[in-house]
């Protein structure tokens, strides 16, 4: 399905504060921006796309929408270069049954604005989304302002704009875009996200929509998702990644979803299609054993413009294993109190992730969860975390991926809960 001939279907749903009785469209969230990017539909044209979209405060109001056929189709984010995964969105491809028909990578510049009656010299606090929040950390903890949690950024905007720069009796502002700050008359501030701090979106709608065949463009590469299963048995992951590599695919993002229990882990991961076809991918998911159980989400185009795709991988940055967040939002197995963790990076270039697996297995080692960081260390690499059972023994497999070309590290698994009681102490 091509992104434009999809816009014919209109309703379009993005996460965004709704607006309220007469009040106009509320321009300026980056969902919004992700929308334009992927219908081709720049804010001073002559705007069809308003019109068609439909806001909806909460993620999951969005995906509820999609669900009950109140809009044909959703853009929902998935992932930040700082802030990490949105769990929610991958859990409900498989859930709610949806299907990937685009995606694209935007860069994402929050900025600090205040109500012009406002100093910036008197600000205590700030609202906006917890995603955002996340992404002006540092600014918030250099300058010492509290970070106040909202459903969305336009509605931050919007509530400091309304309040006049006051709420709870103290000097407000919101971290949110330049078009959310103009739109609400506000003062815009100084960027306090990282730079190169990027979102990926996707395109997506229910599975029982009729589809066309995907959109073939020569200069966007060619993308398709998949989910499997594997059993909880030394060699399997490796099994499974060993037959979409040698087929020639290269397997560009991997996650891991447990279930609730520990004879079976569910995998998302997107492949890159090259220049296979979709008969090709047909016939290499008919090898794989079904006890896999693969589910194939979507064929589509990654439309990320490459000044957005070098700027976010020249600012990325390995993210704290020692907190719970690097798996945030996760349901179902609890990782055992100072497991092994192994962090393990490599060149960016099909087969990378099956090298490691290969070595890993080769040692007996099983994986007990894993999953990529926010993003790889410097240009041109990925790479991934694993959690081993406590009792693995990593020291011959560290030297062995260390002479086979890979950046490997060890770290040891502490939940929030731990580290806090080990600081206290």
């Amino acid at each position: 399905m091509s992104v434009l001939a999809a816009l014919e279907k209109a309703s379009i749903g993005i996460q965004t504060k709704p607006p309220q009785n007469d009040e106009p469209f509320p321009h300026g969230s980056f969902h919004e921006a992700a929308a334009r990017e992927l219908f081709h539909e720049p804010l001073d044209s002559d705007d069809t796309l308003t019109d068609k979209l439909k806001c909806y405060g909460t993620h999951e109001q969005l995906l509820g929408a999609l669900n009950k056929n109140e809009i044909a189709m959703a853009v929902i984010a998935i992932d930040n270069t700082v802030s990490g995964r949105v769990p929610t969105a991958i859990e409900a491809l498989r859930d709610q049954k949806l299907r990937i028909i685009g995606k694209v990578t935007i860069s994402v510049a929050q900025h600090i604005l205040r109500h012009p009656d406002t100093p910036i010299d008197t600000i205590v606090q700030v609202v906006s989304q917890k995603p955002a929040l996340d992404q002006a950390s540092a600014w918030l903890e250099l300058n010492e302002i509290t970070p106040l949690s909202r459903s969305d950024t336009v509605g931050s905007a919007r509530e400091v704009a309304l309040k006049q720069g006051v709420i709870d009796n103290k000097p407000t502002a919101a971290i949110a875009s330049i078009l959310a700050g103009s739109a609400n008359g506000l003062s815009i501030g100084e960027q306090v996200s990282p730079r190169g701090n990027a979102t990926t979106f996707w395109l997506v709608e229910k599975t029982d929509q009729p589809t066309d065949s995907p959109e073939v463009s020569e200069d966007q590469p060619r993308h398709a998702a998949l989910y499997f299963d594997v059993p909880n048995v030394p060699g399997k992951l490796f099994e499974i990644v060993g037959i979409l590599s040698d087929a020639g695919y290269d397997l560009v993002d991997i996650d891991c979803h447990l279930n609730s229990h520990r004879s079976v882990r569910s995998f998302f991961t997107e492949i890159d299609l090259g220049n296979h076809t979709e008969v090709d991918l047909s016939n290499t998911l008919a090898v794989i054993p079904s006890e896999f159980n693969v589910d194939l989400r979507g064929v589509y185009t990654d439309s990320t413009k490459q000044e957005v795709k070098s700027a976010a991988i020249k600012h990325r940055g390995k993210a704290d294993v020692s907190a719970d967040t690097l798996w945030n939002g996760r349901h179902g197995l609890e990782h055992d109190e100072e497991a092994p963790v192994l962090y393990i990076q490599a060149k960016n270039q099909p087969g990378s992730l099956k090298g490691m697996l290969e070595i890993l297995n080769d040692f007996g080692i099983n994986i007990v969860d894993m999953s990529r960081p926010y993003a790889p260390e410097h240009e041109n690499g990925r790479g991934f975390y694993f959690v081993l059972p406590v009792e693995a023994n990593i020291i011959a497999a560290l030297h062995q991926l260390k002479l086979g070309g890979y950046v490997a590290e060890e770290f040891v698994y502490q939940s929030n809960a731990l580290a806090a009681r080990n600081e206290s102490q």
